[in-house]
């Protein structure tokens, strides 16, 4: 369409809906799909360097409840 912004993805438009049936044919590309009232939300997979945080976060949870 002329005009339009050939980078905005189909997920960026307002009317575009999402379904369970588009999301079994997202990529496997390592991102965490997710579909949230019909919006489609991709988000980086956490890498290596996030764990040892949780762990640590995780530890002071848990002596914070005893």
């Amino acid at each position: 369409m002329a005009g339009e912004d050939p980078m905005r993805s189909p997920a960026a438009r307002a009317d575009t809906r999402f379904t369970y049936d588009d999301f079994v044919l997202f990529p496997d590309d390592g991102k965490r799909h997710e579909i949230i009232d019909g919006e489609h939300y991709v988000t980086p997979s956490p890498n290596l360097r996030h764990q040892p945080g949780c762990v640590i976060d995780l530890r002071e949870l848990f002596r914070a409840s005893m």
